[in-house]
């Protein structure tokens, strides 16, 4: 009894939580749906604050009582002016929007077979013509044989979107007419009688030329023999004469290939048989050339002028011999040197090849080695030609700028830099002025001007800059003859001295027996250098060993007395004091 009526309990508190729980919605419900112009709205109820879809994208959201209301514009109508509504919970409720006019899907257009007739075919001869058809609803079309029969070894396949393929080797001379249908995707056809001529087969006749494409010793050769007419597939076999040494025959389908070992011009017969015991022969010949020579080197250039050991004035021309060559010269490379081996170059240049002469420019007086070589476009370039010397004894040019810099590029305020420029040739009597400008006149100060003196080829001079707060970029110009250059100068401001550190001494023994001293110390900076002094007679006993994370260590020996007291001072300013313990 008493059991009976725990269960009861049970089952009646079941019941009670289940009637609690939402019931599912079995569609929302669509109190007006309608379209004016681009305009949509739809009201109605549904499930308390869920996402309201239209034809499932989202447009509202019901509210907490269940009731929505959708507008959108522009809106486009569906064709049969119906929409799917839902909150995301049951099935659609499919709702026809008012206002709206059923647009009628557009009428199939005609569905018809082209009329182009099919060609005829040759018995043996492979077949391949394609029937299209244009309208109807929806490709691609399906394709067969309403009526009739194709000729023998003929078939029917659909092909393209809008084409079927009638493809074969036809067997039997014979005229076939046939109705061939073609079926759109919504299941309407349509049907065109066609007529196709299947001839006996054509004479087999070979269709490659007598001579056939030359070939190279070495280099892989292969080319096609072909014939038509007859029955394929063809069967091709060599009869009389001889192939180049390295090719060889295959017999189907006809290919001469190989990689040819001898030069010169071979005949052969060759003779093709078709499937139906057709044959045909015919005389072929191929020439095998010699490999390519390799490309030949250039010629070497002769000298010209200036004859060997000459003096010279600057500027002055070279010129040489021009080199015959069967590719053509590109162009010409010569080179100016201090040594005979040229193992540095003073000048060097390029001539195109129909020129062979060039003009060589600010060379200091001495002596100097020049030679040319020849470049053509197969083989590159050639041999160099025969070394002469000559001598520079002075210059029509003035001197040019060659160089500016300045070290270093990077300072502290209130350091100096040093600025160096140099010119292309000896300054002459009375020196070479060059001037200086400064963009950055209250940071840095130089000359206005810097001379080189005669015979010397640079000269430096002094830039000054002051202290700063912020970093600049100084541009510092050198003019000489219109021709300027420019070096950077970095200014800094100077960094600020590391901040003091603190000093404590943990420990300072001193063991008579063994005449050393111990101590040991820490700072806060870890990078700092820890001394050890006699704090009565400041006297230093020794640095201390920074054993890393700002503790130092060290034992120091042959301490003949006990300091009594010590002072530990830090290379960043901070100090400590102790008395030292006997042990």
């Amino acid at each position: 009894m008493r059991q009976s009526a725990i269960v009861a309990a049970l089952l009646l508190a079941f019941v009670s939580t289940f009637v609690m729980v939402d019931p599912a919605y079995a569609a929302v419900s669509v109190s007006r749906a309608e379209v004016s112009g681009s305009n949509l709205r739809i009201e109605g109820a549904a499930i308390a604050n869920r996402d309201i879809t239209v034809d499932g994208v989202i447009m509202g959201r019901s509210d907490s009582g269940g009731q929505f209301r959708i507008d959108r514009s522009p809106f486009t109508p569906p064709a049969d002016c119906t929409v799917d509504v839902n909150d995301g919970s049951a099935t659609p409720r499919v709702t026809t929007l008012s206002g709206c006019a059923v647009t009628a899907p557009p009428p199939p257009s005609a569905f018809a077979i082209d009329d182009r007739p099919l060609p005829d075919g040759n018995v043996g001869t492979d077949y391949n013509n394609f029937v299209t058809a244009t309208g109807g609803n929806g490709t691609p079309y399906r394709w067969s044989i309403a009526a009739g029969a194709l000729p023998a070894g003929l078939a029917l396949s659909d092909f393209a979107s809008a084409s079927g393929l009638i493809s074969g080797r036809p067997t039997t001379v014979q005229v076939s007419t046939f109705t061939v249908r073609a079926t759109d995707q919504a299941g309407n056809s349509t049907t065109r009688q066609f007529t196709i001529t299947i001839n006996q087969a054509r004479p087999l006749v070979i269709t490659s030329p007598p001579q056939l494409p030359a070939g190279t010793v070495g280099a892989a050769y292969a080319v096609g023999v072909f014939a038509d007419g007859g029955t394929t597939p063809y069967t091709w076999a060599q009869t009389a004469g001889t192939l180049p040494p390295g090719l060889a025959l295959q017999a189907s389908p006809g290919r001469i290939q190989g990689t040819p070992s001898a030069a010169g011009t071979f005949s052969f017969t060759l003779r093709v048989n078709d499937s139906a015991g057709q044959s045909a022969t015919g005389t072929f010949s191929i020439t095998v050339n010699a490999p390519a020579p390799p490309p030949a080197p250039p010629g070497t250039p002769s000298l010209v002028s200036p004859a060997d050991g000459a003096s010279v004035i600057t500027p002055f021309s070279i010129s040489w011999t021009a080199v015959p060559d069967p590719v053509g010269i590109t162009h010409y490379n010569w080179s100016v040197s201090t040594v005979s081996n040229f193992a540095t170059t003073a000048a060097v240049g390029t001539t195109p090849g129909d020129v062979t002469q060039a003009t060589v420019n600010n060379l200091a007086n001495g002596t100097y080695f020049w030679r040319v070589q020849a470049v053509n476009a197969a083989f590159g370039a050639g041999a160099f030609s025969a070394v002469r010397s000559f001598i520079v004894t002075g210059t029509t040019n003035p001197p040019a700028l060659s160089g500016f810099s300045v070290n270093p590029a990077n300072v502290t305020g209130g350091s100096p830099a040093t600025g160096t420029v140099s010119i292309t040739l000896p300054a002459p009597a009375g020196g070479t002025t060059i001037g200086l400008a400064n963009s950055q006149p209250s940071v840095a100060t130089l000359p206005a001007s810097i001379t080189v003196a005669a015979g010397q080829t640079s000269a430096t001079f002094t830039v000054t800059t002051q202290p700063v707060t912020s970093s600049f970029t100084v541009v510092i110009t050198a003019t000489l003859g219109g021709d300027n250059r420019f070096v950077f100068l970095s200014v800094a401001p100077a960094s600020p001295p590391p901040a003091a550190d603190t000093v404590a001494i943990q420990r300072a023994e001193y063991d008579a027996n063994k005449r050393t001293l111990m101590v040991e110390a820490t700072s806060t900076n870890a990078s700092a250098t820890l001394t050890v002094f006699n704090t009565a007679t400041n006297v230093q006993i020794g640095t201390l060993a920074n054993q890393g994370g700002g503790r130092y260590q060290a034992t120091f020996s042959n301490v003949a007395t006990n300091p009594g007291n010590v002072t530990v001072k830090s290379s960043l300013g901070g100090a400590a004091s102790r008395n030292v313990t006997v042990k």
